[in-house]
């Protein structure tokens, strides 16, 4: 009985700790600014998407979904538009040798054409909203000197539909239903189904 004892109580102990650091993240403006850090990387060096993160935040607290969802939009478009200016000025100093490096030279140049094309809203949005990293989408905008303010607007529409669709469904779904209580997995399920979609519907106009 007392291993059980000791597993219990330490599971007590780390769902305590997971609480108290929910808690910091959602209920003060400090944590909101860690949260916005979360968006931020996510459009710089993160590839890949942060909703494992985010949405149980949003679930935590549902009643500050919301103000989870705009602290994300903010640090995201922040990151977006350093990536363009980077891509804009210092593109042959900076980021060629580093694609190179990585490897990726190629799919930058496959989005590049995209990009230099008559859709580059739909071709930014899609990839904004899709659960794909964004950050060759950006350096590629800036590289091409796009208008700025189609970029800024695909970026911004793109990712306020993402995160703020998010904050929604964790909102109706975690108040009506409990969840908080009861584990995560269907709005976990039903956001992961939502940009599975999304990203199948990518996949085919790209």
């Amino acid at each position: 009985m007392t291993w059980r004892s000791n597993f219990r109580g330490g599971l007590q102990r780390a769902d305590q700790v997971r609480i108290s650091w929910l808690d910091a993240l959602v209920n003060t403006t400090a944590g909101l600014r860690h949260v916005a850090l979360f968006g931020f990387l996510e459009s710089t060096v993160l590839p890949a998407p942060l909703e494992a993160i985010t949405v149980p935040l949003m679930l935590h607290r549902p009643d500050r979904a919301y103000r989870v969802a705009l602290a994300l939009w903010c640090g995201l478009m922040i990151g977006a538009v350093i990536f363009y200016m980077l891509g804009r000025s210092l593109y042959e100093p900076v980021v060629e040798p580093v694609l190179g490096a990585l490897g990726m030279q190629q799919d930058f140049d496959l989005l590049a054409d995209k990009l230099s094309g008559s859709s580059l809203f739909w071709t930014i949005f899609l990839i904004s909203i899709a659960p794909a990293p964004m950050q060759l989408a950006t350096l590629g905008a800036g590289f091409l000197r796009a208008d700025p303010a189609t970029f800024v607007a695909a970026v911004a529409l793109s990712r306020a539909i993402r995160y703020f669709g998010a904050a929604w469904l964790c909102r109706v779904v975690g108040t009506r239903l409990g969840l908080l209580r009861r584990g995560t997995i269907l709005p976990v399920a039903a956001l992961a189904a939502m940009l599975a979609a999304i990203w199948l519907i990518y996949r085919l106009l790209t």
